[in-house]
């Protein structure tokens, strides 16, 4: 409804098992398409074009509507092809997924006096350690330690 009056863009964000909370099932959260089934009672969903910067986000906008909605979904539906991100925690980790307990440490090289071109291998690294996706839902998935507010967005 939000959208409808106000130039806002929306986002929901579909439940995602980070950090050292509960167990969770599939069957106790909203998926991402039951969220749009929701959203299509209010109006017909047109979705937008995407660019380079909207990352996992889905964008649509109710028809007539000022604002904006973005749907993600790290379950339902699968995000990892578009990610284009790495997280740098706020104790100076690069993560290369928010699923992985992986980190690079950059704070112990610009610490040391490291040069640009030093980051910019250690940054190449961590791209290259890049996960080609998460494992939620697979026998593997283990649970990263770090809770979101930890990670960083």
């Amino acid at each position: 409804q939000l959208t409808l009056r106000l130039p806002l863009n929306v986002r929901y964000i579909e439940y995602m098992p980070s950090g050292n909370g509960e167990e969770w099932k599939e069957s106790d959260i909203l998926t991402i398409p039951q969220i749009k089934s929701r959203l299509e009672n209010v109006g017909n969903l047109i979705p937008i074009p995407s660019d380079r910067w909207d990352g996992p986000a889905k964008r649509f906008r109710i028809e007539g509507a000022l604002g904006e909605i973005g749907l993600i979904g790290p379950i339902s539906s699968h995000f990892c092809d578009d990610c284009n991100r790495l997280r740098l925690t706020s104790d100076g980790k690069i993560r290369t997924c928010l699923f992985s307990d992986e980190e690079i440490d950059v704070k112990e090289l610009l610490r040391n006096g490291g040069s640009d071109r030093d980051l910019k291998e250690r940054l190449l690294v961590a791209l290259e350690k890049k996960p080609e996706r998460h494992r939620i839902n697979t026998h593997q998935f283990k649970k990263c330690q770090r809770n979101m507010s930890a990670i960083g967005g």
